[in-house]
This record gives C-alpha cells, sequence and structure tokens, in this order.
C-alpha cells in the first residue's frame, strides 16, 4: 500500500496541479472522479503494452520493466486521485484492504488462518505463500 507520506505527496501534487477536489460539488467531484477513471482505463492499456502479449510479434521473451514500473506509478496517480475525490484516504484503504485479504484468504487460502498479520500480508504481496 502506499504510505501517508507518498500519498501526502499526491495530495500536495493535485493541489497544485489545480486538481484537488476540495471545496468542489458533489457533481464536480463526480464528474472529476469519471475523468481520472477514464485516464485509469488509459495508463492499465498502457501497462498492458509494458509486457509482450502479441504472439505474432517477435521478443516474447522481452519485458520493458522500466517501463512497467512507470505505467504501475500512473496508474497509482490515478487511483489516488479518484480516491481524494472522495475524502478517502489511506488509513481506509488500508482498512479494507485487510478486510478484502481476510475474505480472500478464507475463500481461496482457508489453509491460512485470518485475521491477516503482516508477516502473512507481506509474504502474499511478495508471493511466497504457497
Amino acid at each position: 500500500m502506499i504510505d501517508n507520506d507518498l500519498w501526502e505527496q499526491m495530495s500536495d501534487f493535485n493541489a497544485a496541479m489545480n486538481r484537488s477536489p476540495k471545496f468542489k460539488s458533489v457533481r464536480e467531484k463526480i464528474d472529476l472522479a469519471r475523468d481520472n477513471c477514464l485516464g485509469l482505463f488509459m495508463e492499465v492499456s498502457e501497462l498492458t503494452d509494458s509486457f509482450p502479449w502479441k504472439p505474432w510479434k517477435p521478443g516474447l521473451e522481452q519485458l520493458d520493466r522500466e517501463n512497467l514500473k512507470r505505467e504501475i506509478v500512473d496508474c497509482f496517480f490515478f487511483l489516488h486521485h479518484i480516491a481524494d475525490c472522495f475524502e478517502i484516504g489511506p488509513d481506509e484503504l488500508r482498512q479494507k484492504y485487510q478486510s478484502v485479504m481476510e475474505n480472500n484468504i478464507k475463500r481461496y487460502a482457508p489453509e491460512l488462518t485470518p485475521p491477516v498479520n503482516e508477516t502473512i500480508e507481506n509474504e502474499i504481496l511478495q508471493g511466497e505463500v504457497k
């Protein structure tokens, strides 16, 4: 997850770019969130192009790792903008993440015992859980 300092940095950037949803009407916030959803779709498309997926093109073993990281960061920016429109912060997202992970573990990895503790969460995120 994104830590609080990085979240604040992204919020400050939004404010400097005059894209902060503060002091906007509900309608304006919804419009801004929708625009950011569309931007996110485009970034996900660019993310898809970071790894080879076209079987008719040579170089399926090559991965543009730097571009992959860049596009993931761009996706985070749009996700932050969307959350910011509705004043959803990192603490709320962290709590929701924990809740979703507990549910996912119950459904897909019942051998792990909820609630998800930090060690299990880190293992899951790093792909170390078998």
